[in-house]
């Protein structure tokens, strides 16, 4: 058996967090589940794929959109969509976020 914190991770700023309940709302909560312990999904692709598939592609643009056409005096918004395009980066990467495996299942 493998001790809690092999499995339930806390990150905050890109480092290890502190104990899950401590910083509440401040840090980053990510575990690693045991696939073999659930039914059998309905569906399995990578992070990447799973948020393709839900739209994440559509988000992207709207946030290029948004961007471009404040960049010359960019507002909060527009700062959030610049944000949009480099959050997507990281969470499509192959090589990263993006690799992680995401299951789904019907009801």
């Amino acid at each position: 058996m493998r001790p809690w914190r092999d499995w339930l991770r806390t990150y905050r700023g890109h480092d290890r967090g502190a104990h899950y309940l401590r910083d509440v709302g401040r840090q980053d909560i990510t575990t690693e589940v045991c696939l073999d312990q659930l039914p059998e999904p309905d569906g399995l692709r990578t992070q990447g794929q799973f948020l393709q598939r839900w739209g994440i592609d559509e988000l992207v643009e709207e946030g290029r959109r948004v961007w471009e056409a404040a960049a010359g005096r960019p507002g909060l918004e527009a700062l959030r969509m610049r944000s949009r395009l480099r959050e997507a980066e990281s969470l499509l990467d192959p090589a990263g976020l993006g690799g992680f495996t995401a299951a789904e299942w019907r009801s």
